[in-house]
């Protein structure tokens, strides 16, 4: 399987970007669009008005957020004129007043300009740093060359057969994880995603649904509930965006991406508080031997250990043996 080249598809999905979030009128726009009732199943309610915010969101950023470049640009153009007034006629209180609001312009407009990059980039651990945003156009450039897929190598398919899995979980057990929700528990599971994952088909984050949770509460909490309560996932609500991941450098045969999904929010709300539930009852599913399940770290530190102690003198030296283990944990960088 062979990809000519990686040029930008016509049909590139809406793209909710958090700097949004900051504007006076955001939580606005978002309860205008919210009103507007939906006599549909909850699920396929919240679905429905996420959709249809969307159209809005898209009219509403392009009035309210030009081009970055271009705003940029005339905010230096009107600082530029304001301080030539000051140079001519001398300060004053009104010159004084547009000079501030003219920094104040310049300096919003970059800050939207780096946080875009910066989405792009995928840069999580810069939280303060340079502006200069020729830094944020590298990596975003480096990011998409080494993630694009050229071409892939087919390989012998292997059948992999399960052991029997015995019956560790009681009636109880059973009965906490049918629990029914409490709007609490929906709302701690959405506290505790990050807000900085990856969107999928509806390009949502968790940012969103944070900063206006008074206006959408009723309708998450709502189909969150539903689902649980019929078991049922309405067609297309699960839809994804699969990303083969590479884990090495030059990835060519399939072992070697690592597959992402990419889920719509009310999705990953959902796992959440399947995990929420499931976490009381770890110890019964996994045994106190299978440490990568529990406290990863406690290896990392043995294992530091051990290699220190193979520098140390002794008679017949020390042997260290690092065993493959790529296809039983895959990891991203």
């Amino acid at each position: 399987m062979v990809s000519s080249s990686s040029q930008r598809p016509p049909n590139c999905p809406f793209w909710f970007n958090n700097f949004w979030t900051n504007h006076k009128e955001f939580e606005k726009v978002v309860v205008e669009s919210w009103a507007e009732w939906v006599p549909r199943p909850p699920i396929l309610s919240l679905m429905t008005k996420l959709k249809r915010l969307k159209g809005v969101f898209k009219c509403w950023a392009r009035s309210v957020f030009p081009h970055f470049e271009r705003e940029i640009d005339e905010a230096k153009k009107n600082l530029f004129q304001v301080q030539e007034e000051i140079d001519g006629n001398g300060m004053n209180n009104q010159l004084f007043a547009r000079e501030a609001d003219a920094k104040t312009a310049l300096v919003k407009a970059q800050d939207n300009h780096k946080k875009l990059w910066a989405k792009k980039a995928r840069i999580r651990w810069m939280k303060h740093g340079d502006k200069n945003s020729k830094f944020f156009y590298l990596s975003a450039k480096m990011r998409r060359n080494r993630n694009t897929i050229r071409f892939l190598k087919k390989q012998d398919e292997h059948l992999e057969l399960l052991d029997n899995i015995p019956r560790v979980l009681q009636q109880d057990d059973i009965y906490h994880l049918d629990s029914l929700l409490s709007n609490a528990e929906i709302m701690k599971a959405v506290w505790e995603l990050d807000p900085k994952s990856s969107p999928g088909p509806d390009s949502y984050s968790s940012t969103f649904f944070k900063k206006c949770w008074s206006t959408v509460q009723s309708d998450v909490c709502n189909a969150a509930k539903a689902f649980f309560r019929t078991s049922r996932m309405p067609r297309g609500i699960n839809n994804i965006f699969l990303v083969l991941i590479p884990k090495v450098d030059g990835a060519e045969a399939l072992d070697k991406f690592c597959p992402l999904c990419m889920g719509n929010f009310f999705c990953k709300i959902i796992s959440k508080v399947m995990a929420m539930h499931l976490k009381r009852l770890l110890p019964k599913l996994f045994s106190e031997e299978q440490g990568a399940f529990k406290l990863i770290h406690d290896n990392i530190s043995v294992v530091s250990e051990l290699a220190n102690l193979m520098f140390s003198a002794t008679r017949v030296g020390g042997l260290g043996l690092k065993i493959d283990i790529i296809k039983a944990y895959d990891t991203i960088s």
